[in-house]
């Protein structure tokens, strides 16, 4: 119970957190008036990694600073890019792009290890591309007269920036999985925030026309975006992923964009078309349904032959991320028999692991029958 209880409030913080980041949008919209991308990007950043290595001091370690800096890199170009493409093109839009980055997250995977996309994350993949299609339409035109597809240059800044984003992701995934030592996170959080800050100032000038009006409302906007919506948020969300699945945080991230596009209609007067509106759903829906974990059973008879090899990649890949997530929770929480209910406990997952080998040798059975099927086949 104290688990399930820990789990909510965890995943009400993913979803307070996005709707702060949601909202951001539009304030990122309003800083601008008052000054260029760079500018503004510099400021957030510094209040933040200010912010941020006032607090953890005293938890910097040298040794994961090069994986930071590499972090940090990443998540720079990822900002530039959006805060430059956010200057050029609607909050809502600009939304709706930056979340194409969770569907293109295992698609980059793919590239890095060279290996072809699984069932579920072709399918994600190919409704987010639908999804932008429709969005990219021009407003106020119907197909049916003659309406083009028309992407402007804030909405191209903005796919870079979903790109950059998805490498960010793997980038600190694997970093955050290898790092060892109770100071890595820290060291990380406060490393890829202060490299992004420096970045911006050293460039502000370089790749653009510096602007700066000092204004309240432009202090305000940095204050939210750099106390609340890059070091709290980080902060908590990285809390909040200890406590849920990376399936569910994944989920309930997708409803960022959503809660931009309602933003932007209340303060800005945004306004979608009906085939811009489902665009940006699909690509919400395109977030679900590659973090979807769905078992797939043997391939079907109809299934083509050309598709057999990803089916029965995808369905072994399931199998063993099951039986290293049960092995991993058996590592974590075995104890020893006899010690009340963390002894009941151990036994339970103990039968949960003997459970998914079982489950592992059975597929690999059923691979094997599969592969002799196809070559009947062919």
């Amino acid at each position: 119970m104290a688990r399930l209880g820990k789990q909510r409030v965890a995943e009400l913080s993913v979803l307070a957190i996005n709707v702060l980041w949601g909202i951001s949008f539009v304030v990122v919209k309003a800083g601008l008036r008052f000054s260029s991308p760079m500018v503004f990007t510099a400021l957030r950043f510094s209040v933040a990694g200010a912010l941020l290595l006032y607090v953890y001091r005293n938890n910097i370690e040298r040794v994961h600073v090069p994986g930071a800096a590499l972090v940090g890199l990443l998540l720079f170009g990822g900002f530039s890019f959006q805060t430059a493409g956010l200057a050029r093109t609607s909050a809502s839009r600009s939304a709706f792009f930056t979340a194409l980055c969770i569907p293109l997250t295992p698609l980059c995977q793919c590239i890095i290890f060279r290996r072809l996309p699984t069932v579920l994350e072709s399918a994600g993949a190919a409704v987010a591309l639908l999804g932008t299609f429709l969005l990219t339409l021009s407003p106020g035109a119907e197909p049916g007269s003659g309406s083009k597809a028309s992407l402007n240059v804030g909405d191209a800044l903005t796919l870079g920036c979903a790109v950059l984003f998805a490498f960010h992701m793997n980038a600190l995934n694997h970093y955050s999985a290898t790092a060892r030592g109770a100071s890595a996170f820290q060291t990380v959080a406060v490393g890829q925030v202060t490299v992004c800050a420096a970045l911006s100032l050293l460039l502000c000038g370089v790749v653009e026309t510096a602007e700066l009006r000092p204004d309240p409302l432009l202090i305000a906007c940095v204050l939210l975006t750099g106390v609340l919506a890059t070091a709290l948020a980080f902060t908590v969300f990285t809390w909040a992923q200890k406590h849920t699945s990376a399936t569910r945080a994944a989920i309930i991230c997708a409803s960022e964009s959503l809660f931009a596009a309602i933003t932007a209609f209340l303060v800005n007067g945004d306004r979608m078309t009906g085939l811009n509106c489902l665009g940006g759903l699909l690509i919400v829906a395109s977030i679900c349904v590659g973090e979807l974990r769905v078992t797939l059973p043997p391939p079907p008879r109809w299934l083509p032959a050309a598709l057999l090899p990803q089916w029965e990649r995808t369905r072994a890949a399931q199998a063993e991320q099951a039986a290293a997530k049960a092995a991993e929770e058996a590592a974590g929480n075995v104890e020893a028999p006899g010690e009340g209910a963390g002894g009941a406990k151990g036994v339970e997952l103990a039968e949960r692991v003997e459970e998914r080998v079982g489950l592992l040798e059975h597929h690999a059975a059923e691979q094997q029958a599969g592969e002799g099927m196809r070559e009947v086949r062919l």
